[in-house]
């Protein structure tokens, strides 16, 4: 299984405490209802939760997740549901070896506890987990306290995963107030639902434009197609996948080459670990920066070898995610650095 990526972890923190302070005392929560008397349901592309009060609002600031928050001018809860992953070799795994669930639920655990405080550093405090549930999907949360600046945060961070795909729920609040939210948290994880739709599949053919989203990129050669689900596109040469493309979260920090090269460093050592990189990142600008690297590493025990590249765009953050075994041809090697290197802003008719 793939190390486990969590981006947000001080980032709903961070927005709590933008805002004026609440004036007075906030009214009862309410049960939301839509006006046939149904449940109201928050969806961002694939992803849905019910919030569990009238208090809890949409917030569209960030488009590559689906938000929700507590309150509005001073939030004083934010919940955060994203997909951020792929891994569909772990699908074939559970299927072949059922009896390996609990192997796979301490991975997904370990996983997640490591980006906790790869995210949070030595300030986060665990207070409960690891917790898991099969139904409606796999899953396991933690419990913790997370200090920003002055302030400390309680956080509840869940990961799910269903087809092959890994999902997030990451929940905070000041802390202090978790008990009283307790019963909105627990119902937020409880409605979480993620409908991955069946993925098109389009041959391509060689020089072609393919667009995904603000970015493009530029087909190298002959065989390759791609697949496009849930926000996210694949492309496979001779039915292999060997390139995923995704929105992996928005745009943060500074614009200068060095934070774009060091992010993209911090995204591959996530995902993959220690790798031995074959040269530095390289960085242009154009309307968005861009910046990519090649590198050696392992996945499973198998070497690798890779070029992934990021785009900063219009407050989006773009990554391509590129490779093949260690011992390719040469020539496909290239071909997959050209292609990398070929993505850019999508040109507007």
């Amino acid at each position: 299984m793939k190390r486990l990526v969590i981006v947000f972890a001080a980032l709903s923190a961070t927005l709590l405490s933008c805002g004026e302070e609440p004036l007075g005392e906030e009214r009862p929560a309410e049960e939301p209802s839509a006006a046939d008397g149904g449940p109201v349901v928050a969806t961002r592309g694939a992803l849905s939760l019910t919030p569990p009060s009238r208090l809890w609002h949409i917030d569209d600031e960030l488009s590559s997740m689906l938000t929700l928050k507590r309150g509005e001018a001073a939030p004083t809860a934010v919940a955060r549901f994203y997909t951020n992953g792929r891994d569909s070799r772990d699908e074939e795994r559970l299927r072949k070896r059922p009896g390996e669930l609990a192997e796979f639920f301490q991975e997904m655990a370990r996983g997640l506890r490591d980006q906790i405080e790869l995210a949070a550093g030595a300030d986060a405090e665990f207070i409960s987990g690891p917790d898991y549930r099969e139904e409606p999907y796999l899953a396991a949360s933690y419990a913790y306290r997370s200090r920003l600046g002055s302030d400390l945060y309680y956080n509840l961070d869940t990961v799910f995963y269903v087809g092959g795909r890994y999902a997030f729920l990451d929940i905070s609040c000041y802390a202090g107030e978790e008990e009283g939210l307790a019963a909105e948290f627990a119902a937020l994880v409880d409605s979480a639902r993620i409908e991955l739709g069946e993925p098109v599949l389009r041959k391509l053919e060689p020089g072609q434009e393919l667009t995904f989203e603000k970015i493009s990129l530029v087909v190298p050669g002959q065989g390759f197609s791609a697949e496009e689900s849930g926000g996210e596109m694949v492309l496979l040469k001779d039915g292999r996948p060997l390139v995923n493309i995704y929105r992996r979260r928005p745009a943060l920090g500074g614009a200068e080459g060095s934070d774009l090269a060091g992010g993209l460093k911090g995204e591959i050592e996530a995902l993959y670990g220690e790798v031995e990189y074959l040269g530095p990142v390289e960085v242009r600008r154009s309307r968005g920066l861009y910046g990519a690297v090649s590198y050696r590493g392992s996945v499973s025990g198998r070497p690798v070898w890779r070029r992934d590249a990021a785009i900063a765009l219009d407050g989006d953050y773009y990554f391509i995610d590129a490779g093949c075994p260690a011992d390719s041809p040469e020539a496909l090697k290239e071909q997959l650095a050209e292609l990398v290197d070929s993505v850019g802003p999508r040109e507007e008719k």
